[in-house]
């Protein structure tokens, strides 16, 4: 079977958690206890304008958001049209 990488979401995985290793990266433990919840943890990785701030915040008032390090390494940042 061949294997299929994604350079792109290589270098994102490298570029916003540099310091994890492979075995935490590959932990569901890990992912879950590192997930990105609020707007603050966020703004960690991408700048956000006010406007986006404010509409965060008001989903997050009514819904939680758990974003896992994993799939925000699949985010195309550069992408308006990424679906995730």
């Amino acid at each position: 079977m061949r294997s299929i990488t994604n350079d792109s979401y290589l270098e994102r995985k490298q570029k916003y958690f540099p310091n994890v290793s492979d075995a935490d990266w590959d932990s569901w433990h890990w992912q879950v206890r590192n997930r990105l919840q609020t707007t603050q943890d966020l703004e960690k990785f991408i700048t956000l304008n006010d406007d986006e701030k404010k509409s965060i915040e008001a989903v997050l008032a009514k819904f939680r958001m758990a974003i896992t390090p994993y799939y925000f390494s699949l985010i195309d940042l550069n992408n308006p049209d990424c679906p995730i």
